[in-house]
């Protein structure tokens, strides 16, 4: 699944998504769930971007990834 987020995220974010790391993973076997903290760096090369653009890219990753992989974000 690790895969398929990075690619999720470089879909959506598009050339403003830099980088992509997982910083962190938990997995809670009684409760059969699994935590994953990613890092994502924005950057455009032509501007600098506004903290209202990188929310609006960061939400929209939010939206797929939820609706991709029933996830829950916190």
């Amino acid at each position: 699944m690790t895969s398929d987020v990075y690619d999720t995220i470089r879909t959506v974010g598009g050339e403003l998504v830099e980088q992509v790391k997982l910083t962190d993973e938990f997995e809670n076997k009684k409760k059969e769930k699994k935590s994953q903290t990613y890092r994502i760096v924005y950057r455009s090369h032509e501007r600098a971007l506004t903290k209202e653009e990188v929310n609006v890219i960061h939400k929209q990753i939010e939206q797929s990834l939820a609706s991709s992989f029933g996830v829950t974000l916190r």
